[in-house]
């Protein structure tokens, strides 16, 4: 089997999203995928990183290669602090605030003339990049191959052939220092002979990189100078990638791009979109490609990856003659496994594939001599690996659930004094100014509430600390809820059977993870609703927004991650 990459920039999508989107990446042939890792989405201030989600959920970076880990998913990055092929993003990821309160890292152009991309080799950019690349290396350098899902980490500036920088670093210390040892023998003189006019030059101070000058001989050591600056520039990175903990690993293009980006967000993107020819939807439904992708996948796989009698069909195949006893499965892009029927003939038996129906939309089909053959090679590790996904996508939805429930838990209530003593001047100033705050914080809830329903999506909820602070006493039944929802979906995720996988164990486990993500969104949902009556006639706090807001998330990542709708 090909070793299949595609582009999968976690940054870009929802976190929700995740485990849907790397299943779907799993089924479009991709045992591995790559991603940027922007400097500029982690490290926030000066000093100030966020690599668990803490601030931002797409922050996750942690929870991203954990994920990828558990879903038998190989992950290569790339750390260029720069111009990164097929990334298109804002400043190049460089942190907004390094361009801003170090203006003299910016690369400059032959009048001088400030640039986007910054002076990669200028000392105080080096300085911050060193602190970058040690801060992500600590985080994940553990989690390298062969213990770690993560295949290496790559620095690759995308240049243009005719880059040249003009920073006062380049241009009056390397320059100057590299002119010197070129012509160590002969020094000035030799310099001014070799030239020709305008020298003499006094010193090669004088002689400026920018200078136009028609000398063949200037012409070829400016040349030579910056192919050497770049050949110097990789080794530098190389160098500190090393430092950091990381492995080397043999550089990749970037690949092509599995999932579109229809509204990249604004601190991220370059422009508004971005791949919009990708096979897959920003919400994880599928574009007429993705079955062309398949097919190529499929065919790919070699027949010693299957178990006897296993025989893989593409959905877009032609009718396929079977054998009247073979079994025969159609396996659904939402990871379902149903019996498919056929059409008998005498001896045997005509299989008509078809992408859709009313069913659902079709993955591949697949043959086995029984239910209870024990799937080997490809068919083990592609199915376990939906189930994973799933099982990813049941651990977080509890772990979501029991957050929110912990921060409803009722807070002790103080003692009430003996005498009510009368309200001071502060005091009526600070129930005044609470009563603004939670009306402000209504305002904000119901825009909020308003774009989302504008846009007819959920809006996800960063995880915060925030969430210590939640009022629960007006919302019991949420907060018994989620307990239930958090105990049910837990029992789910560690039921998973140890038994060798096959055909029926696959159906029964799924069956297992939709039925209890069924009932526990029924549950949720039913919560969602009251709280929407409840916050419509200004009977709730703004916790409750806050806790409607938070359980829309357990929801999205259940209904994408399990379900896959």
């Amino acid at each position: 089997m090909t070793d299949t990459i595609m582009a999968c920039h976690y940054f870009r999508m929802q976190r929700p999203l995740w485990a849907l989107m790397l299943t779907r990446a799993r089924q479009l042939g991709a045992r591995r995928v790559y991603t940027p890792i922007p400097w500029s989405v982690h490290e926030i201030e000066d000093g100030r990183f966020d690599l668990t989600g803490i601030t931002q959920p797409k922050r996750d970076l942690i929870g991203f290669v954990t994920l990828c880990g558990a879903m038998g998913v190989e992950l290569a990055l790339d750390l260029t602090p720069g111009p990164t092929a097929g990334a298109n993003l804002l400043h190049h990821g460089i942190p907004g605030w390094l361009l801003r309160q170090y203006p003299e890292v910016r690369a400059k152009d032959a009048a001088g003339q400030m640039l986007s991309t910054p002076s990669f080799e200028h000392p105080t950019y080096l300085k911050f990049v060193t602190r970058w690349f040690e801060q992500v290396g600590q985080a994940l350098k553990d989690r390298q191959a062969p213990g770690g899902p993560i295949t290496g980490a790559q620095v690759s500036f995308d240049l243009p052939p005719d880059y040249v920088d003009f920073n006062d670093q380049i241009s009056n210390v390397q320059w100057p220092i590299w002119l010197r040892k070129r012509y160590a023998e002969g020094g000035i003189e030799a310099i001014n002979q070799a030239y020709g006019p305008p020298a003499p030059y006094r010193s090669v101070s004088q002689i400026s990189l920018a200078e136009g000058l028609d000398s063949p001989a200037f012409q070829q050591d400016r040349a030579d100078f910056l192919t050497e600056a770049r050949v110097r520039l990789v080794d530098t990175y190389a160098a500190l990638l090393q430092d950091a903990g990381w492995l080397p690993f043999e550089a990749i293009e970037p690949p092509a791009h599995a999932f579109q980006v229809p509204d990249d967000a604004i601190d991220v993107g370059a422009s508004f979109q971005w791949a919009m020819e990708a096979p897959v939807q920003a919400d994880g439904s599928l574009r007429y490609q993705f079955w062309a992708h398949k097919a190529q996948a499929l065919a790919a796989i070699e027949a010693e990856q299957l178990p006897p009698d296993g025989q893989l069909i593409a959905a877009e195949a032609e009718p396929v003659t079977l054998p009247a006893s073979i079994h025969c499965y159609r396996l659904c892009t939402n990871g379902r496994l149903d019996v498919q029927p056929l059409e008998a003939k005498e001896e045997t038996a005509i299989l008509r594939p078809m992408t859709i129906d009313s069913q659902g939309e079709t993955d591949f089909y697949v043959t086995l001599s029984s239910p209870d053959t024990p799937l080997t090679g490809f068919l083990e590790d592609y199915l376990g690996a939906l189930l994973a996904g799933q099982e990813q996508a049941v651990r977080r939805g509890a772990h979501l659930a029991e957050q929110l429930a912990t921060a409803l838990e009722p807070r002790p209530q103080p003692e009430p004094p003996t005498t009510q003593a009368p309200m001071t001047e502060a005091q009526q100033s600070l129930e005044e100014a609470s009563l603004a705050l939670r009306r402000a914080a209504a305002s904000i809830g119901a825009l909020e509430e308003a774009f989302s329903t504008a846009l007819s999506k959920p809006q996800p909820v960063a995880e915060s600390p925030l969430l210590l602070s939640l009022d629960g006493s007006q919302l019991g039944p949420v907060r018994e809820a989620c307990q239930a929802a958090a105990a049910q979906l837990t029992a789910a995720a560690q039921s998973a059977p140890t038994d060798p996988l096959t055909a029926a164990l696959y159906q029964s486990r799924y069956q297992v993870l939709t039925g209890v993500t069924e009932d526990v969104v029924t549950l949720l949902d039913t919560q969602l609703r009251w709280l929407r009556e409840r916050l419509s006639l200004g009977e709730l706090n703004a916790s409750a927004r806050r806790a409607h807001h938070l359980i829309e998330n357990v929801l999205y990542t259940l209904t994408s991650g399990v379900l896959r709708r």
